[in-house]
């Protein structure tokens, strides 16, 4: 947690926990991001220090682009790869589990119980991590999920 991931190193790390590849809208989402491969002007490359990329302008559009991929919408007129969210994690009966089966497919691990309470009540609306999982449930909260560990400090400082 003391490394801000550079934007190139968030788009693929998002791509890869969302299972999603589609080069055709990658360059427009690396230019809102700032780090388009190759067009660092300097010969010295893009900044590896975190105060370039750590800016209000910066975090949002790494935050808006969590949810844009989360949720399969496109930058501009292509179309992303779709996922299904649900494919990417294992069944849960209770919201706690649904947090940390996300949680581990996002973040390779369980968030520690302090970390994921935020995301239990998100996905609960605050009826605590023992509600059922249902239908309704994932239709309203999935996509949100997965963008919102996206965004979430935990997965840009590495």
């Amino acid at each position: 947690g003391q490394k801000l991931r550079r934007p190139l190193h968030f788009y693929v790390a998002a791509l890869r926990a969302l299972d999603l590849l589609n080069v055709e809208v990658a360059y427009d989402d690396l230019a809102v991001l700032g780090q388009v491969p190759y067009e660092w002007l300097p010969p010295n490359g893009y900044p590896v220090t975190a105060t370039p990329w750590a800016t209000t302008s910066g975090l949002n559009a790494r935050w808006n682009l969590a949810f844009e991929l989360a949720s399969g919408a496109s930058l501009g007129s292509e179309e992303r790869m779709y996922t299904d969210l649900i494919d990417l994690i294992d069944p849960a009966p209770t919201v706690i589990e649904l947090v940390e089966n996300v949680s581990r497919r996002i973040y390779g691990r369980v968030l520690p119980t302090a970390q994921l309470t935020a995301f239990v009540d998100y996905a609960s609306d605050k009826g605590g991590g023992s509600t059922p999982v249902t239908p309704q449930l994932l239709s309203r909260k999935l996509q949100g999920l997965f963008g919102l560990m996206i965004a979430a400090p935990q997965f840009q400082w590495v």
